[in-house]
């Protein structure tokens, strides 16, 4: 029904975390602290803590996060084994081992039946998006083997192509990718072997402290259990998705960290460390330093909202106005890595200074070198300012990087007609899906078709020619396999 379709619908789900991946492993964080309170609480409150955990679960089947699915179930199969191993009388033992298959029976059950509203949980569409994902990576680190620069991955991704994402909002540039879904090989990219090392360096302290922590019999060994299976559940998400982006996941994971090294401490090294001063001093120069440029990012980001909505609504003077108020050297980009400039450009390319604009598309094109609208605006304002051999260079590269790019793709065939370089504009166009949208493509496709005609029409049936429906002929032949040319 309708209001079921509502209910289990991801997509329409809402949260402050604004990513249900992100959401599902923010959560998982804070299932460990749930269940280490069901070993010392009062009856009432484990009773509540049971219900919390409950509904927890709950939404983490309803967001489908594979990733945090298998975290779940790492976390859960260990703190089930534990009890198991612990709790004393068979009568408890069967209740806990009878309740938590009662659990997942249901789960099962619901899933099976409402396989529409949980399709997420068998579409492998994601999993093929993750391996393209992967092997664009990978090329980007054999090119760059020490690393591109920290929170550079999105820069440089595009130039190792988009035509093998099939989806249109990739292909047409409505949607980039920010990150490889795959914390660890995006540090291996971004910082090199060096920065991998260092970055799994942290982890792998803390969970050899952990696991000997496991071996200790005391009244914290079931804390230290589910501290353990969390940051081993935690590293599984980091492999497929992309936690390492917020802050608040990394404030939990911290004091995850913090617990495991605190008791590792107490328990086997029989003299405590304390931090040198020099140390101290130069976290508090840190600290203070990543609070400016916070600040500097969120009035960034509280701007940038301002510049899309003036961008939408074409008011180009509040816009300039706008970014010139928000550049700086900490805060270049909208969080979707489009370079302000860009915006900058289009305002003055709409209020038809192509001059100014070409400066900003410039600017934008120094931060940004990828970004297949920075190439392509370029182009086109390049080609305004009298400079075509260079807009048609901006305009190949954005082909390049997206070959399918109908953007770009019609002004470099509109560029050849204007050049009269008809055969040219015709094999450009000619790539563009007959079914497109773009409300370019059927006025330059007849212009072109009708000059390219022209040139070729011993080639062109002569009734084609006479009713003048070069569109349809060109139209059904390409539907046929066939080529435009040709009498048969």
């Amino acid at each position: 029904t309708q209001i079921e379709t509502q209910v289990f619908n991801v997509v329409a789900l809402k949260s402050t975390i604004a990513n249900k991946n992100l959401l599902s492993s923010l959560l998982y964080l804070c299932l460990p602290f749930a269940v280490i309170q069901l070993q010392k609480s009062k009856r009432i409150i484990k009773v509540l803590q049971i219900v919390l955990i409950v509904f927890t679960l709950i939404v983490l089947w309803v967001l489908q996060s594979k990733a945090t699915l298998i975290a779940v179930l790492v976390l859960i199969t260990g703190a089930m084994g534990y009890f198991l191993k612990s709790v004393r009388g068979r009568k408890r033992k069967y209740g806990v081992l009878a309740g938590s298959i009662l659990l997942i029976g249901l789960f099962g059950f619901v899933s099976t039946n409402y396989q529409q509203q949980f399709r997420y949980l068998t579409n492998a569409n994601s999993v093929h998006l993750r391996l393209k994902l992967w092997d664009n990576s990978w090329q980007m680190y054999k090119e760059n083997p020490l690393g591109v620069g920290a929170g550079n991955w999105k820069l440089s991704f595009p130039k190792y192509g988009l035509d093998k994402f099939e989806h249109e909002r990739f292909v047409q540039g409505r949607t980039h990718f920010q990150r490889p879904h795959n914390d660890f090989l995006s540090v291996l990219c971004e910082t090199g072997p060096i920065g991998l090392c260092l970055f799994q360096g942290f982890f792998l302290i803390v969970v050899y402290q952990g696991f000997k922590l496991l071996s200790v019999n005391n009244e914290y060994q079931f804390r230290h259990w589910c501290l353990f299976l969390g940051i081993v559940g935690y590293m599984i998400i980091m492999f497929i998705d992309f936690p390492f982006e917020r802050i608040e996941h990394q404030m939990i994971l911290f004091s995850i960290f913090a617990l495991i090294t605190v008791r590792f401490e107490k328990e086997f090294l029989s003299k405590q460390f304390a931090s040198p001063k020099l140390v101290l001093l130069m976290g508090i120069l840190l600290s203070i330093f990543s609070v400016i440029i916070s600040m500097y990012r969120i009035v960034g980001e509280q701007n940038t909202h301002d510049i899309i909505q003036y961008h939408t609504k074409g008011k180009w003077g509040k816009l300039t106005k706008s970014v010139q108020n928000t550049m700086g050297k900490f805060y270049e980009m909208d969080p979707m890595a489009t370079p302000l400039p860009w915006y900058e450009g289009v305002a003055h390319f709409s209020s038809g200074n192509f001059k100014k604009a070409l400066e900003s598309f410039e600017h934008a094109y120094e931060i940004h070198p990828n970004h297949i609208h920075v190439l392509n605006n370029l182009g086109s304002t390049l080609e305004k300012n009298g400079k075509r051999k260079e807009a048609i260079e901006h305009y190949r590269k954005a082909l390049q990087i997206s070959p399918f790019f109908e953007e770009s793709r019609l002004n470099l065939s509109a560029l050849y007609f204007n050049n009269q370089e008809y055969d040219l504009a015709f094999q450009i166009i000619d790539s563009c899906s007959v079914t497109s949208q773009n409300a370019k493509y059927p006025p330059f496709l007849n212009a072109i078709l009708a000059k390219f005609a022209e040139a070729h029409n011993d080639q062109i049936p002569s009734e084609v020619l006479a009713q003048g429906n070069l569109i349809e002929h060109y139209k059904r032949r390409k539907a046929d396999g066939k080529s435009f040319l040709g009498l048969d």
